[in-house]
C-alpha cells in the first residue's frame, strides 16, 4: 500500500478512535444492539476488522465497511463491567478501540416487593411488612404521650390536694402550732 494512502490511518490511529452507540437503555434480559463505527476511516484498502471483547453474553450482528453491530443481553451482574471495540486496519497494521462500562438499569417487576437493609442476607420483605412496623410505633409513640399526660395530671392533683390541705390548717406552722406573720 502507498505511504500516501497509509498517512490517514497512522494519523487516525492517533486522534480516532472507534465510537460506540448504545440506544436507549440497557435492561437485563432484553437484548439490545450496540453499534461501533469508523465512520473517519477511508474507503480505499482492506476493510477495518472488527473485535468486540464482553462479559455479557453477545452474538455479532450485522456489519458493514465502517461499522460492526453486537447484540448483547446484559444481565444484573454485567452494570459496571467493560465493553470494547477493537478496530484493526490490517494494510496499515494500525489498531484503535474504546472501551466503555456497562450501564445496566434494573426496572423491579414486582413494585410491592424490595430488598431492605437488614442483616446482609438480601431477604426481600413485603411493604406490609414496613407497614405494620410503622403502625407499631406509632402505637408505642401514643402510648408514652398517654403516659406523660396521666403522670402529669396525677402531680397536678397532688399538689391542689397538698395546697387545699394547708388552707385548711390556717397557715399554722407544722412544727410550732403558730400562724405564720401577715405582711
Amino acid at each position: 500500500m502507498p505511504l500516501l494512502l497509509l498517512l490517514p490511518l497512522l494519523w487516525a490511529d492517533l486522534t480516532h478512535r472507534p465510537k460506540i452507540l448504545i440506544p436507549g437503555t440497557l435492561e437485563p434480559g432484553h437484548s439490545k444492539n450496540l453499534t461501533c463505527s469508523v465512520s473517519w476511516a477511508c474507503e480505499q484498502g482492506t476493510p477495518p476488522i472488527f473485535s468486540w471483547l464482553s462479559a455479557a453474553p453477545t452474538s455479532l450482528g450485522p456489519r458493514t465497511t465502517h461499522s460492526s453491530v453486537l447484540i448483547i443481553t446484559p444481565r444484573p451482574q454485567d452494570h459496571g463491567t467493560n465493553l470494547t471495540c477493537q478496530v484493526k486496519f490490517a494494510g496499515a497494521g494500525v489498531t484503535t478501540e474504546r472501551t466503555i462500562q456497562l450501564n445496566v438499569t434494573y426496572v423491579p417487576q414486582n413494585p410491592t416487593t424490595g430488598i431492605f437493609p437488614g442483616d446482609g442476607s438480601g431477604k426481600q420483605e413485603t411493604r406490609a411488612g414496613v407497614v405494620h412496623g410503622a403502625i407499631g410505633g406509632a402505637g408505642v409513640t401514643a402510648l408514652l404521650a398517654l403516659c406523660l399526660c396521666l403522670i402529669f395530671f396525677i402531680v397536678k392533683t397532688h399538689r391542689r390536694k397538698a395546697a387545699r390541705t394547708a388552707v385548711g390548717r390556717n397557715d399554722t406552722h407544722p412544727t410550732t402550732g403558730s400562724a405564720s406573720p401577715v405582711r
